[in-house]
């Protein structure tokens, strides 16, 4: 009887043996598995944030670029309405230039030569203020391409990461 009570303890031992040893291997496995599901879920919340940061650069920078065209078309409205004025003002001085020389009168030529005077000042005056809105219109011109520049960089790292999260994904 003993003898079968202990052949019975043994048998219930060598059975029960491998499944302990599958357990604890099967635990090993789940936790491994889990751990990689963390990492995975890591990673993904880092490209989220990282994709997140890079859209509100992007529309920081659409801002900045908004803000160039704007003072561009500003500055070259300016250009052309100087431009306009300096054209207006060249022909009243052809027609005052013309009183000036058809006029015989030394009294009568008073008033025009004064005025062919005043426009011929207005003239140097604009010409200084096209120089000027030149200038600015330059300027405006290449902080607009410094800011399509930027944004387009911004872009370009949008492409790379949302490339890079498709090729991950699949």
């Amino acid at each position: 009887m003993r003898v079968m009570v202990a052949g019975v303890a043994l048998l219930f031992i060598v059975v029960t043996s491998p499944s302990f040893a599958q357990t604890a291997q099967s635990d090993s496995q789940t936790l491994d598995a889990i751990l990689a599901e963390l990492r995975e879920i890591h990673h993904e919340l880092r490209s989220t944030q990282a994709m997140q940061m890079l859209l509100a650069e992007l529309g920081a920078k659409q801002s900045v670029l908004n803000q160039a065209v704007e003072r561009l078309d500003r500055e070259r409205s300016n250009l052309i309405q100087i431009q306009s004025d300096q054209g207006r003002t060249f022909g009243e001085l052809d027609r005052a230039q013309d009183k000036v020389d058809h006029s015989s009168d030394p009294t009568e030529q008073k008033q025009p030569t004064e005025e062919v005077q005043r426009l011929k000042t207005n003239i140097s005056t604009l010409k200084i203020l096209e120089q000027a809105r030149q200038s600015a219109v330059d300027e405006a011109q290449q902080r607009l391409r410094d800011s399509q520049d930027a944004l387009q960089e911004v872009q370009e790292q949008l492409d790379a990461m949302t490339k890079k999260l498709t090729q991950g994904g699949h």
